[in-house]
Formats: C-alpha cells, sequence, structure tokens
C-alpha cells in the first residue's frame, strides 16, 4: 500500500510540472501590442495575442513595418514600458515612427 501512495504521488508530481512547462511555453508564444492605437486596423495598445499575430495584419506591416517591432513577448512588458519612456531607445523610437503613420492614416 506504501508503494501505491508513492507512485501516486510521484504521478502527481510529473502532472504539475509537465501542466508547468506547459503554461510556460504558452507564455513565450504570447505576445503583447505596446504601440499607439491603430483604430482603423483594429489594433490597440496591450491587446495579447496567442500564437502569434494575426493574418490581418499583414496588410498593415507591409504598409508600415515598424509595427511589428512593437509585439513583444509578454514576459518582458515590464522591461519594454521602461525602453518606451527612453528617449533614443530603439522602442522609443519604433513607438514615434506608427504614431507618425497613425496620423497619416
Amino acid at each position: 500500500m506504501l508503494e501505491t501512495s508513492l507512485t501516486t504521488e510521484t504521478d502527481k508530481d510529473q502532472a504539475a510540472t509537465k501542466e508547468t512547462k506547459t503554461a510556460v511555453a504558452e507564455a513565450a508564444t504570447t505576445q503583447i501590442y505596446v504601440g499607439p492605437n491603430i483604430p482603423k486596423e483594429g489594433l490597440n495598445r496591450f491587446r495579447v495575442y496567442k500564437n502569434g499575430t494575426p493574418k490581418h495584419f499583414e496588410q498593415l506591416f507591409s504598409a508600415c513595418p515598424t509595427v511589428k517591432n512593437l509585439f513583444v513577448d509578454i514576459d518582458k512588458l515590464s522591461t519594454i514600458l521602461k525602453q518606451l519612456d527612453q528617449t533614443g531607445s530603439a522602442y522609443h523610437t519604433w513607438y514615434a515612427t506608427v504614431t507618425d503613420y497613425v496620423k497619416g492614416v
């Protein structure tokens, strides 16, 4: 009976480990858009996308390729937000470029 109890605990530990790995892999494919709102394209700041960006944004990416740079892994959000506020950083520059594009849309 003790052996059955140990086996059950090991199975539970393995299942928990598998769930954790799945959650980590899922978070890695989850991205968040940190650029300005682009209402005509239905793209809003801080919208979360799982498994990549939707195909209907391909035309937007062709018109303004910089938009792609503002889709970031969600686990890096706090670091990226700091960079958005730093004048001269890549993210600050990309945000400004997309803002200019939006004004011309």
